[in-house]
């Protein structure tokens, strides 16, 4: 082998492949969390003032709507699939 050259990383094999393809998907689905968290300020719409006593909405004035998803969520199912996360709420929706 030539000074300065690559070494190819051994092939993989298919269930190495999956596994991976686990892992890297786990890792995109934290950092999305650590995203969410770290801009709670930009997306967060607070309950509105206390004189509404009935009112359970929250006053999204100024607030920004943030969806996310990963890329392979988009190859797999399609952008109109329930496989956006809008920060703030549980669960996986439809963004159409």
């Amino acid at each position: 082998m030539e000074p300065g050259a690559r070494r190819r990383p051994p092939r993989l094999t298919p269930e190495q492949r999956e596994e991976k393809a686990k892992r890297d998907h786990e890792r995109l689905l934290h950092r999305m969390d650590e995203v969410e968290a770290a801009s709670e300020d930009t997306w967060y719409a607070p309950p509105y003032p206390a004189y509404y006593d009935t009112a359970t909405a929250r006053d999204h004035h100024r607030a920004l709507p943030v969806v996310a998803t990963t890329l392979p969520l988009l190859r797999r199912f399609g952008a109109d699939a329930p496989m956006w996360h809008r920060f703030g709420r549980n669960g996986w929706h439809r963004w159409s």
